[in-house]
């Protein structure tokens, strides 16, 4: 398996309610990426991340599920979370392990309930995060009252970083404000967009749009505050300077258009996660109690090893699989492992980054990253992996109660 620099890993979460779309997109990044040879359909035996009979039977996801993929140069983990309300409570374990999120949104039905609820743990988490306005090829598409719905539930100022030719069946392609560049896409779901002239129809409309993105960015910061009152514009330089710090502190909401059944407008968004949502070294360090005293833990190449474990499977052949990530430090196969929660040693066989339900052998998890490791006695979710000298303890998830 290659290794990565923590400033090409990017642990990304896919969230929001149920149908709005996140697996089709999971499959679509898979699809786009390379590591499927086919684009996967939910409630269909192609898809790599509904693979649970019952997901395949019902067509929606009931839990969730990790996969990974390599889009230009950098590593990005997808986490798909379960979005209705009998499935949901893997959501926030999964919010504790994300560096960032995509909320997808579908256009035709807008922010529901489950939207709300996850974009309040999110508050409370201080993630970065990128609206995906998906089904912009449904009959019903109208992004004017989300936009209204966002400003109002989030108290949120959304900013469009893209701007669609049109909606419902029509809609065939994207302007890219930050350039200003048109892409259109064919709906046969490869997924790459191709430049051309941007629609006559649209052109008012992308000059205004460009215009109030600048603005927006600019307010993120005093010297690019400056740079707007003194010349009217900002470069595209400064723009992206200043999207990427707007997002990573929470002061922008980009929204990225698209449709993830017919894989269009997802290379985009691929992009704008790669540029916009932080690396594992550049996340906040995370808070930890060591017996009496709080220290912290981060991804910086010099502390001791510190993990958390989000999720549990019972896999039918492997066993008990233990979803973790590692905060800082590293794990390797056919070592041990200090649990602090549990306050005992863990024998650590193979180590695996899952694929969906593929087990893909690893020797090492580095700090950063996110694995699995298969048989371990005590260890369940939300346990502390710790140095054993160090014996420190992340604070507890917070699972919501049962509806």
């Amino acid at each position: 398996m290659k290794q990565y620099k923590l400033q090409d890993i990017r642990n990304i979460g896919l969230v929001g309610h149920g149908g709005s779309g996140k697996t089709s997109l999971a499959e679509a990044i898979l699809y786009f990426s390379g590591v499927s040879d086919r684009l996967g359909k939910v409630g269909d035996v192609s898809s790599i991340m509904d693979y649970d009979p019952d997901e395949i039977k019902h067509g929606y996801s009931i839990d969730a599920s990790v996969a990974f993929c390599e889009v230009n140069a950098t590593k990005l983990n997808l986490v798909d979370t379960p979005g209705s309300s009998n499935f949901i409570a893997d959501t926030p374990a999964c919010l504790r392990v994300v560096d960032g999120l995509i909320f997808v949104v579908g256009a035709d039905e807008g922010v529901q309930f489950y939207t709300e609820k996850i974009w309040q743990w999110a508050d409370q988490l201080n993630l970065p995060r990128i609206i995906f306005l998906n089904k912009l090829d449904h009959e019903r598409a109208n992004i004017a009252p989300i936009l209204e719905t966002i400003k109002k539930k989030f108290n949120k100022n959304p900013v469009f970083l893209q701007l669609p030719d049109t909606t419902g069946q029509n809609f065939s392609g994207i302007v890219d404000l930050i350039d200003n560049h048109y892409f259109s896409y064919d709906k046969d779901g490869k997924g790459s967009g191709k430049t051309g002239e941007t629609p006559s129809e649209i052109q008012d409309e992308m000059e205004l749009s460009h215009a109030e993105l600048m603005e927006a960015v600019a307010e993120v910061d005093d010297d690019l505050v400056e740079v707007y009152l003194e010349h009217g514009e900002l470069t595209e330089e400064e723009l992206s300077k200043g999207l990427k710090e707007g997002i990573q502190k929470g002061q922008l909401i980009p929204v990225i258009c698209g449709s993830a059944l017919h894989n269009m407008g997802v290379d985009l968004l691929l992009q704008a996660a790669i540029k916009y949502l932080p690396s594992p070294d550049l996340r906040p360090p995370e808070t930890a109690n060591r017996g009496d005293s709080e220290v912290t833990r981060s991804a910086n190449g010099g502390e001791p090893t510190s993990g958390m474990v989000f999720k549990t499977i019972a896999d039918p052949y492997a066993g008990k699989l233990t979803l973790f990530r590692m905060f800082s430090g590293s794990l390797k196969g056919d070592s041990t492992i200090y649990n602090a929660t549990q306050d005992t040693n863990e024998r650590v066989g193979q180590l695996y980054m899952l694929q969906g339900k593929k087990q893909v052998k690893v020797a090492e998890i580095s700090e950063g990253d996110i694995g699995t490791v298969a048989k371990l006695k005590s260890t369940v979710t939300g346990d502390t992996f710790s140095d054993a000298e160090e014996k420190v303890v992340f604070p507890p998830i917070i699972f919501p109660l049962p509806v």
